[in-house]
């Protein structure tokens, strides 16, 4: 089950990729928990 979750999150981080590439400041603001997350990927690229 581990390993089934692990896709998923995989997934769904390839899709806020592309969300964090158009909307990257309202994801920010929307998500202030996840906002350092997004923030710490957008620094890496």
């Amino acid at each position: 089950m581990n390993k089934s979750k692990k896709k998923t999150i995989g997934e769904m981080t390839n899709s806020r990729m592309r969300w964090v590439f158009a909307p990257s400041t309202r994801v920010i603001k929307n998500k202030k928990g996840k906002g350092s997350y997004n923030r710490k990927k957008e620094q890496s690229y």
